[in-house]
């Protein structure tokens, strides 16, 4: 007789893969894994399994059978109390290991406190187990979804005040002179943060530019004037 097994995956109930470009953690929701229960990870994944707020194991792609631990976390009193059936004994926790990107948008200030709108595409993944570990111990998120927008919520403010550092010390018309400048400060800034939470930061790309259309006509005339 064939032996029935759960299989957990990051498929959902439509047969649809849940874990867009925009998850960068999705934590299975059902309470159902039990031991012997089958853990499927896709190659651009991690998967953490916890028991009662203790990470047993990180695994990276393959199917794995969920194994009690040699030192189990709860006694026989409380097995009994349950019925043998502990709600949320484990829990699978997957991880996005693919390169994502995130776009984040603010105003910074020149010295001559003119507003300048900047926007910033920042590429990030995880890339090992243990910073799989990480990014779980350490990254707050409520609800079974982390998305990106949620980790530039963290990381936005990182980024504007490492942008105003440097904008609000240069002249209007050399921001732009600055942009290479700008995206090494934002570089340093964001992976100096982001690796407390396993998070790789791969490349930055900023574009800075007056808010107000009449000055950046201003500033582009004054431009040709100097090449003319």
């Amino acid at each position: 007789m064939a032996v029935f097994r759960q299989v957990i995956s990051t498929l959902g109930d439509s047969g649809m893969e849940v874990m867009g470009p925009d998850v960068l953690i999705w934590h299975y929701p059902r309470n159902d894994i039990v031991n012997g229960s089958l853990l499927t990870v896709e190659s651009n994944h991690f998967c953490v399994l916890k028991s009662r707020g203790a990470i047993l194991d990180v695994y990276e792609m393959g199917q794995y059978a969920v194994q009690t631990p040699d030192h189990p976390l709860l006694g026989s009193v409380q097995q009994a109390f349950w019925g043998g059936q502990n709600p949320w004994q484990y829990e699978a926790i997957y991880v996005n290991r693919a390169k994502l990107v995130i776009r984040t948008s603010g105003l910074a200030l020149s010295r001559e406190m003119a507003e300048m709108a900047y926007d910033v595409d920042y590429y990030i993944h995880v890339d090992t187990k243990e910073a799989a570990t990480l990014l779980i111990q350490h990254m707050p998120y409520a609800g079974h979804v982390l998305n990106t927008s949620a980790v530039n919520e963290y990381a936005g403010p990182v980024i504007e005040q490492a942008i105003n550092q440097l904008v609000q010390v240069t002249p209007l018309e050399q921001v732009n002179e600055k942009i290479h400048d700008l995206s090494l400060l934002v570089t340093q800034h964001l992976q100096e943060f982001l690796q407390a939470y396993g998070i790789h930061l791969d490349t930055v790309k900023v574009l800075v530019r007056p808010k107000d259309e009449r000055m950046k006509a201003l500033i582009s005339l004054k431009e040709s004037e100097l090449r003319g």
